[in-house]
């Protein structure tokens, strides 16, 4: 298992994302930026189908079981961490 920042957007209804049905737990903490919520994920390397660079902006998206995840870590930062899991 690999940790990956994801970054997530939540309004202004103050609930939980329902985690469970994204089929990722629940993160341990969550640093708030305004809606912009980044926490860290723990994922199976082996549910990561792509990684692909965001177009005119920062991070990249990883794509997990058919949904692309936006993350602020760069292509090669989560190459590296695939790489160096066992």
């Amino acid at each position: 298992m690999i940790e990956i920042p994801f970054t997530f957007y939540l309004d202004n209804i103050k609930e939980e994302p329902d985690w469970e049905s994204m089929g990722i737990p629940a993160p341990k903490s969550c640093d708030v930026e305004g809606q912009r919520h980044i926490a860290k994920v723990l994922v199976r390397k082996d549910v990561i189908n792509y990684i692909e660079p965001v177009i005119d902006g920062d991070g990249c998206y990883v794509n997990l079981m058919d949904k692309d995840w936006h993350t602020p870590l760069s292509i090669e930062e989560i190459a590296k961490l695939i790489n160096e899991a066992k």
